[in-house]
């Protein structure tokens, strides 16, 4: 007795959207790190300047694989696992410095 190939395979879990684990306001604390330190505007800039560059024929494709807020999504998790909240809200209030702001 064979069993056929679909019967045995089984079907793919979904895969978790990055980030949906994480409490919700330590969430908001990764965003407010990442755009008082710069990264959002400086990542913005940097997909603009990489689009704006590349040959017209590939610059739509471009603007779909450098999505800052994509990019944002996935940074989440990293944030999460390597940062508790107190790290996050002392990182913002640097960052809110003028020492942190030269930075």
């Amino acid at each position: 007795m064979s069993v056929s190939p679909s019967a045995s395979a089984s079907t793919p879990a979904a895969v978790p959207n990055p980030g949906e684990q994480t409490d919700p306001q330590k969430k908001q604390l990764i965003l407010d790190l990442i755009k008082v330190s710069g990264t959002q505007d400086t990542m913005s800039q940097m997909f603009n300047e990489i689009v704006a560059q590349a040959p017209a024929d590939k610059a739509t494709s471009l603007r779909s694989v450098l999505n800052v807020d994509e990019v944002f999504t996935r940074l989440i998790p990293i944030y999460d696992k390597y940062f508790t909240a107190q790290e996050l809200r002392e990182l913002i209030g640097f960052y809110e410095t003028p020492a942190g702001r030269k930075l």
